[in-house]
């Protein structure tokens, strides 16, 4: 029995990804006048950087990794922010948070009515968000 549980817990650990495994660039899969929708950087040390192409503003914050899941927590995603007719500063419509699920280099995004696989995030090896 002992043997099924310890089989069972490295087989449940050993498939959510690391976090240094999630860490770095990724582009949103939508384009938006001939530039991704969406640029994303995760940082080692747990902070992001958020790009829209509809901003000029640089959306940062910390992200953490439970499982499978990466959660963005930003004081740009405040509801405040977040009204009608004011330009996007977060990719979905949760409250307070962007969350998406991890599976083979991509992020797909976690909505209130679940997950979405319209518009992921694909990593990109060795690059870096471009910041003026």
């Amino acid at each position: 029995m002992k043997t099924k549980i310890l089989f069972l817990t490295v087989l449940l650990y050993g498939c959510s990804p690391k976090f240094s495994s999630v860490t770095g660039y990724y582009l949103s899969y939508c384009l938006l006048y001939g530039d991704p929708g969406v640029q994303l950087n995760l940082y080692q040390d747990s902070t992001f950087r958020y790009k829209f192409a509809q901003l000029d503003k640089i959306i940062t914050g910390t992200w953490s990794l439970n499982r499978d899941t990466v959660i963005l927590h930003s004081s740009s995603f405040d509801e405040k922010y977040n009204k009608p007719l004011m330009p996007i500063r977060k990719n979905t419509n949760l409250v307070n948070v962007d969350m998406y699920i991890v599976k083979k280099g991509k992020l797909y995004e976690i909505n209130k009515d679940g997950l979405s696989k319209r518009c992921y995030l694909t990593k990109y090896i060795n690059q870096q968000l471009y910041i003026p």
